[in-house]
């Protein structure tokens, strides 16, 4: 598979100083469908959880209502879905990658910009410093972030996961106008 010119160039600066910038890939698919954006992180990270940690109730039941926000994209979800992202945040999970737990959250947090995007809306979080305005180009970039912060927490570690990261963004920008 060729992979996009976007992620070649991460991969290779990930060789040299071994950070890896999903940020890169969110927001070059963001700033084109902010919905494909957090759409494939979620396809991205589900199974990763699915895989790590699959007696986890909480976890797939998060994931399950961010699918279900992200396609209503309905206003009257965002403060269950930021409820349900410090719940997540500040759980005390003892599963063997703590990790898991907040890359729902920031999922969950990526969801509400995307319905504040569609719906033109301002949102306040009442747990954490998200703040977004209707027409402010600061929700797709915060959006971006929070899918790349979920796809960093448990994808990226290794060299393996890195290649399937660039592979799949390759793919999800063949698909984009």
């Amino acid at each position: 598979m060729q992979l996009h010119p976007i992620a070649n160039e991460v991969l290779q600066a990930s060789l040299k100083d071994g950070y890896f910038q999903s940020n890169r890939f969110c927001q070059a698919i963001a700033e084109r469908k902010p919905e494909q954006c957090v759409q494939w992180s979620v396809n991205l990270v589900a199974p990763y959880i699915s895989q790590s940690n699959p007696s986890d109730d909480g976890l797939h039941e998060a994931l399950t209502f961010i699918r279900d926000a992200m396609r209503d994209c309905s206003e009257d979800t965002l403060a269950e879905l930021d409820q349900r992202a410090w719940a997540l945040w500040s759980s005390k999970s003892s599963d063997a990658t703590p990790y898991l737990h907040r890359s729902v959250a920031r999922l969950a947090w990526a969801t509400i910009c995307l319905i504040c995007d569609v719906r033109s809306m301002q949102f306040a979080s009442a747990f954490v410093g998200i703040r977004l305005a209707p027409d402010d180009r600061n929700v797709t970039v915060e959006l971006a972030n929070q899918c790349a912060m979920a796809i960093d927490m448990t994808i990226t570690q290794t060299d393996d996961g890195r290649l399937a990261v660039a592979q799949s963004f390759s793919r999800e920008m063949a698909l984009l106008p």
